[in-house]
């Protein structure tokens, strides 16, 4: 439960800095949807919170196995490395472009499943469809223009 409650610390934490940052922007309008993603954070770190305690109650004393199993440094170092790269790469090859690798590479490597064909087909597909529907959101919807070096 402990660990659980430092989620949800550092969840809040992070959109009480977000908040705090877009406070004083010079363009209000420009925060809208990072405020509203903010508030969403809100929202799940406080259900994320509930859920805890419930489970908490459930459980009790109990271990889980999952509670039990060791703390997966691997894949978080994976993940890590990944995230590097990708703000490496990212004004080299374009924001598009490296996030569709990112996204691919990363459920790629972190998948708990053996690596067969199919899904890396069904990860490919979903990286591209991730990546279309931020085109979309971005270019067309909210019409941002994206940073130079970040674009194709």
């Amino acid at each position: 439960m402990i660990k659980e409650i430092l989620v949800v610390a550092v969840m809040l934490a992070v959109a009480v800095g977000g908040y705090l940052l877009s406070i004083g922007a010079d363009v209000p309008q420009a925060f809208t949807f990072p405020k509203s993603v903010i508030y969403v954070m809100v929202v799940m770190a406080i259900i994320q919170l509930i859920m805890s305690v419930i489970a908490a109650r459930k459980i009790g004393p109990v271990l889980t196995k999952a509670a039990s199993a060791p703390y997966p440094w691997k894949k978080v170092a994976t993940a890590l490395v990944c995230v590097i790269v990708y703000f490496m790469s990212m004004e080299a090859i374009g924001f598009y472009f490296s996030g569709f690798l990112f996204f691919l590479i990363t459920s790629t490597l972190l998948q708990k499943e053996e690596f067969s064909l199919k899904s890396c087909a069904w990860r490919t597909v979903s990286a591209g469809a991730f990546m279309a529907a931020l085109f979309v959101l971005f270019n067309v919807i909210l019409t941002t223009q994206m940073p130079k070096g970040l674009t194709m």
